[in-house]
């Protein structure tokens, strides 16, 4: 279990948040990851809160992602949420289906689970020597649009080839062909990989 958080009351501003984290096995634990299911959290108390987001996690994880502590209790009060996480065990489609589990898909409502919203960071965390950011990555390719290219190389096959080097090979080909013909031109195509 990667954590047991729990909270008395649904007022209180406590719980657990995992920020740009690796969630794993360890060297030991790798071999015999199997005898040992591993999940998220459970609940402790009633109002449990935990927020796991943009971290990388390992299929150590059970594909249910987190776990009941005993039967149904705190299942329909608690809160569990997922955002942005990646990595063979961050697959949302076979988690909990319980009524205070959730897969956060706004940036908005993950902003609220950041060190500067939720423990209030901009206050306090610059006294620390621990390394640490306020708010969600910027998203530098947010409005990126894709390049125009004369080539598309696209792994599943929708585009012209389906690897780079393909692709160059026809680009060189292209050029000799350019360089034989009567206006000597040579292909200068863009090269777009998706």
């Amino acid at each position: 279990m990667v954590t047991a958080q729990g909270r008395t009351d649904p007022n209180q501003n406590t719980g657990i948040v995992i920020q740009k984290s690796r969630i794993g096995a360890t060297s030991d634990l790798l071999p015999v990851k199997s005898s040992f299911p591993t999940y998220l959290g459970r609940p402790w108390k009633e109002y449990s809160r935990t927020v796991i987001m943009q971290s990388s996690i390992t299929d150590v994880i059970n594909p249910a992602g987190w776990h009941e502590w005993s039967g149904s209790f705190a299942l329909s009060t608690l809160f569990y949420a997922e955002y942005q996480n990646s990595g063979a065990g961050a697959g949302t489609s076979s988690r909990v289906t319980w009524a205070g589990y959730k897969v956060i898909t706004s940036a908005t409502e993950a902003q609220v689970f950041t060190p500067g919203n939720f423990i209030a960071g901009s206050s306090w965390l610059s006294s620390t020597t621990f390394p640490f950011s306020l708010g969600l990555p910027i998203d530098k390719h947010k409005n990126r649009r894709p390049l125009k290219a004369d080539v598309v190389v696209a792994a599943e096959g929708s585009g012209d080839y389906s690897t780079v080097s393909a692709a160059v090979a026809a680009a060189q080909r292209e050029a000799v062909r350019g360089a034989l013909s009567e206006s000597k031109q040579v292909f200068t195509g863009k090269l777009c990989k998706y």
